[in-house]
């Protein structure tokens, strides 16, 4: 199993985890394998862990990545959940253009790693506390937003590991897709097209 005994030391940490069943092995294994490849941008979450089997640390098989917020969706369209289920940040326009500028680097170094994330869109967009130095306690702490779930990715190249069934159906969430992803045609311009749409988020597409 590929597995970090680095995450016992922040398992008791805020983090999340996902539990999958044995028959998803495959499909997990891909996904983990494509989203470790960006692993190294500041703008993709981080994967802490990976347990394919039953260990000490959990008794499933389980991916340990580390804790958001709450996702851009969240935040964008659950505004009675803010402050009991979601921390307070501030979204003012500023902060609203910082994290747009977040998400565009972050998917400008997936294209470069040769992939297209296929399901761009603000409920993937994870929110998180911002550690900057120097900063006055009595101002609203700075947050940063990372892309995540790499679970519809493909390479730009053709991924022998992907079945071919995958080639010719839609895959994403609809109100996202641009009109060449509705007949199975992807590229990196399929993902700017999602940009645009969760760029406009009020009112947004709706999120499946």
């Amino acid at each position: 199993p590929l597995y970090s005994s680095a995450a016992s030391d922040v398992y008791k940490r805020q983090v999340n985890t996902s539990l999958f069943s044995p028959d998803s092995f495959p499909e997990l294994q891909r996904e983990v394998r494509l989203h470790l490849r960006v692993c190294g941008s500041a703008g993709v979450v981080k994967i802490l862990a990976v347990s394919l089997e039953a260990t000490a640390l959990s008794p499933e098989p389980c991916v340990v990545m580390e804790r958001a917020l709450g996702s851009l969706h969240d935040y964008l369209h659950k505004q009675k959940h803010r402050g009991l289920f979601l921390p307070v940040i501030n979204l003012s326009l500023t902060t609203k253009l910082t994290l747009a500028l977040q998400v565009a680097s972050a998917m400008e170094y997936i294209s470069a790693a040769g992939l297209i994330h296929r399901d761009i869109k603000s409920s993937n967009v994870l929110i998180f506390y911002d550690e900057v130095d120097g900063k006055s306690k009595d101002s609203d702490p700075d947050v940063c937003a990372k892309i995540c779930d790499f679970g519809l990715s493909k390479t730009t190249a053709l991924d022998a590991s992907i079945n071919m069934s995958s080639h010719v159906s839609v895959k994403g969430t609809p109100s996202y897709l641009s009109p060449e992803a509705f007949n199975a045609q992807y590229s990196t311009a399929s993902d700017v097209y999602a940009y645009g749409c969760l760029l406009y988020t009020s009112p947004s597409p709706r999120d499946s």
